[in-house]
This record gives C-alpha cells, sequence and structure tokens, in this order.
C-alpha cells in the first residue's frame, strides 16, 4: 500500500478498538486483577469510544457477557460505518471532502478505488469529530439523528424527544466512566444532560429504610462506599422513570393488596387479592392500566414473585421489592425499585353534583427508591468507585430526597449538628458512641503492645 494510503488508513484507525478489544477481552476477571492498572486504563477508553446503549442486552435469556463482548469490540466501526451509509450528502460535491480526498490520495490525478474511498470516508469523519469535540460515533450519530428530526415537519418530528434524550445519555455515559474512574468530570455537563453531582455516601445510609433493596438485589455489604446521584428530570426523565414504575405488575399488585386487604400479615388474605388484580391483567388488555410488559409469560408468574417479594415493615406498611420491567433510560437500564405502600389516617370525602358528600375511605400513600449501579462496561472489578443513580418520591414527606440527603456526616459533624439545634437526647447518644469507638480503639492499641 502507498504511503499516503496508509496516512489516511492510520487516520481512520485513530479511536478504533483493534488490540484494546483484544487484550481486555482476552483476560478473565482473576487474571485481569493483576493487571488493574493498565487494564483499567484502557477498558476507560474503550467505554469512552462505545455507545451506552447494548443491543437486545435486557432481552430475556440474553448472553449479556458476549453481548457486551461483541458490542465493545466492534461498536465503534458499526456506528462509523452507519453514519457514512445514513449521510452521503457528507461526501457528495462538499468542498471540505473534495480537498480531503485530495490531501489523502496517492493518485496525482486524484483517482480511487472503493476500498479507498471507505477508508477515506472514516477518517474525514473521525479528523471532523475530533475538530467538534465529538467522543464517539454513537454520539456522532444520535446528534445527527436529533439534527435530522429538528428541521423535519409534522408526523416525521416524531421520535425528536428520544432521539434527545439518547444523545444526553451518550454524553451521561461519557462523565459517568471518568467518575467510576477517577478521572476528572465535567459537572456542568453531567447536570445539564440529566445526573446531579456525585455525593459520598455508604451502602447503609443510601438503603436506609429500603434496606431490601440491597439484600435482595445489589448484594453489597452496608459499610461499603459509594457515590450517589439523583436522576434529574432534564428532559422528562425523571418523569419517564416514575411512569415505567408505575406501570409494572408489582406495583399494580402492591397498590392493590395495600387498598384492600385488612391483615397484611395474612398471606392468605394478601394471595387472595393479588389473584383478584391479576386476573385484570393481561398482554393484551383494553385498558392501559391493566397490561403487561411484552416481557410476561404467566400471569401466575407474577402472582408467585409478588409472594416472593412483599413484605410487611415494622410499622405495618406494605413493602415491594422488583426489578423494572420497563427501561425507559438508557444510562441506567438495569434499576431496581423499593416500594412502600400505607393508608393515611383520615378518611377523604368526595362531594357529588347533587351536593352530597361520600366517604371514600383514607388516600394511599406511597415511597419509591429507585436505584441502579453504574457497570463500567460490566467489569466491576476494574472500578475505582462504586456509584449508584437514584430517583426518590414519597407523596407524604414535604420534598423528595436529593443526593446530598444521602450523605454520610462523620461523627463530629453529627455532634455538631445535634449541638446546634439543641437535641439533648441525640447529643448524648452520640458522644456515647463516640466515647464507645475511642475505647474499643484504645483497647486494639493495647492489645496490640502486649
Amino acid at each position: 500500500m502507498a504511503e499516503n494510503d496508509q496516512k489516511a488508513l492510520d487516520i481512520a484507525g485513530k479511536g478504533l478498538l483493534g488490540a484494546v478489544g483484544l487484550y481486555g477481552a482476552g483476560l478473565s476477571a482473576k487474571h485481569g486483577a493483576k493487571y488493574i492498572k493498565p487494564l483499567g486504563d484502557y477498558m476507560t477508553d474503550v467505554a469512552l469510544r462505545s455507545s451506552t446503549i447494548i443491543d437486545d442486552f435486557y432481552k430475556q435469556g440474553a448472553d449479556k457477557y458476549n453481548l457486551s463482548l461483541s458490542h465493545f469490540r466492534n461498536n465503534f466501526n458499526d456506528e462509523l460505518n452507519k453514519f457514512i451509509k445514513q449521510n452521503p450528502n457528507q461526501f457528495h460535491k462538499v468542498r471540505e471532502w473534495t480537498q480531503f480526498v485530495k490531501d489523502n490520495t496517492v493518485n496525482m490525478q486524484g483517482e480511487y478505488t472503493p476500498k479507498d474511498t471507505q477508508i477515506l470516508k472514516k477518517a474525514f469523519v473521525l479528523e471532523n469529530m475530533k475538530k467538534h469535540g465529538i467522543n464517539n460515533p454513537a454520539e456522532l450519530n444520535a446528534l445527527s439523528d436529533v439534527r435530522k428530526l429538528e428541521v423535519a415537519r409534522g408526523k416525521k418530528r416524531m421520535g425528536l424527544g428520544k432521539a434527545k434524550r439518547i444523545l444526553r445519555h451518550e454524553e451521561l455515559k461519557n462523565q459517568m466512566v471518568k467518575h467510576v474512574m477517577k478521572k476528572d468530570v465535567n459537572v456542568k455537563s453531567l447536570v445539564a444532560n440529566g445526573l446531579s453531582e456525585p455525593q459520598k455516601t455508604n451502602v447503609r445510609t443510601l438503603f436506609r429504610g429500603h434496606e431490601r433493596a440491597n439484600t435482595a438485589g445489589w448484594k453489597l455489604h452496608p459499610d461499603v462506599n459509594v457515590t450517589v446521584s439523583n436522576i434529574l428530570n432534564v428532559g422528562g426523565d425523571k418523569a419517564q422513570l416514575s411512569k415505567a414504575i408505575k406501570k409494572d405488575s408489582m406495583w399494580r399488585l402492591g397498590e392493590y393488596v395495600a387498598q384492600n386487604v385488612k391483615d397484611l400479615n395474612n398471606p392468605v388474605e394478601v394471595r387472595a387479592a393479588v389473584e383478584a388484580r391479576a386476573s385484570t391483567l393481561g398482554l393484551n388488555a383494553t385498558l392501559k392500566q391493566n397490561r403487561l410488559h411484552h416481557s410476561v409469560t404467566s400471569i401466575d408468574g407474577e402472582i408467585d414473585r409478588f409472594m416472593k417479594n412483599y413484605r410487611v415493615t415494622k410499622d405495618g406498611k406494605l413493602n415491594i421489592t422488583f426489578a423494572n420491567q420497563y427501561k425507559p433510560h438508557y444510562l441506567s437500564g438495569g434499576t431496581n425499585t423499593s416500594a412502600t405502600f400505607w393508608k393515611g389516617d383520615k378518611n377523604r370525602w368526595i362531594k357529588l353534583k347533587n351536593g352530597q358528600k361520600l366517604k371514600v375511605g383514607p388516600k394511599l400513600h406511597h415511597e419509591y427508591l429507585l436505584t441502579d449501579k453504574y457497570d463500567m462496561l460490566n467489569y466491576e472489578h476494574l472500578q475505582k468507585r462504586q456509584h449508584f443513580n437514584i430517583a426518590h418520591h414519597t407523596t407524604t414527606a414535604s420534598k423528595n430526597k436529593t443526593a446530598k440527603d444521602f450523605v454520610r456526616l462523620a461523627l463530629r459533624d453529627k455532634i455538631t449538628d445535634a449541638f446546634r439545634r439543641g437535641d439533648k437526647k441525640e447529643l448524648l447518644r452520640l458522644v456515647g458512641k463516640g466515647a464507645f469507638k475511642a475505647a474499643r480503639f484504645i483497647g486494639r492499641k493495647g492489645r496490640g503492645g502486649l
């Protein structure tokens, strides 16, 4: 191959997976840990070059490991080819493209073979991506889709909201990868695209009141340090997640049971209510509130899943934990929800058209905590931070919890806060806790000197 052809190929090859994919894919988790620094850096680059969306990843029975492997080996090149195929106008009599060809062909007459054309097109796209600060071809395709839909008219604009969400979540993925690998993060970009600035906490603090979301789902030790971000309602992200939670069959069954069962500690009564509500559900139900997710294969299976996962809290509320069936958030796909239902203390009255009032019973309240543990490339052992993206909502508190509400304060800060508030009971408890910790420390030192 002539020198100029090689130059074009070299340009096109910048950022392609190549040996990085072979290096990363060829190592098991066990071996990867031995080379965590170089492998971690390689995998960071791979993650930044690839789309956050892996096709068919959440299909029932999907081979997630091999899908991930194939995605991170091929996505960069696949997305590059996709852009070239879908945007022929970028290369047809465009001055910049014509000049680029002249600069990178061997033939003095500017002639080149079809193979050379594809190489040059890739090189041309990559050069322009670099010029405009676009991180990878997936992000380029997302941006291209948005631009096309923005100038379209009428029904052709359908899908613009989805296209914008994909574009934002591709950028969120870039910032999340940097965060979990302890690299510099653009917080303004993070917030503008739908996540709050990460806050430090631990698993115990994050899941307080929703412990089973961790013990039944993520299975992390309570003392593990993590960071947490709120999923913001940029572009309706949080609203879409809330809607998805309430469409889930587990939510609908839980809501009905909490409203209609007198004794939640009676599993026979609970199951009867679950079966009654489940009998109205179906894949092709006329009413939207009765439609099941397409992945549901059996009504009986949904009944059994609810009976296995529901609990009654110490204060008599119904709690159900479940993996969300609907996944509208491209960055946070595999989410878990812990939902709690309970009745209010007061009866409600509604006014009829004739002016009379009708008692309809106490209001049904709810609270949910949705969590997603961010896994870079499904290579969790390579991450330098464990991170959760969350959404919280309650019908009773003055405000929903944000990431800052989960910040774990040091004991000294807790004592200062209790003193400022004049909470003597809490102050005594914390001072006693501090004395106990000091005694344990002195004890360890004493044993060490023997």
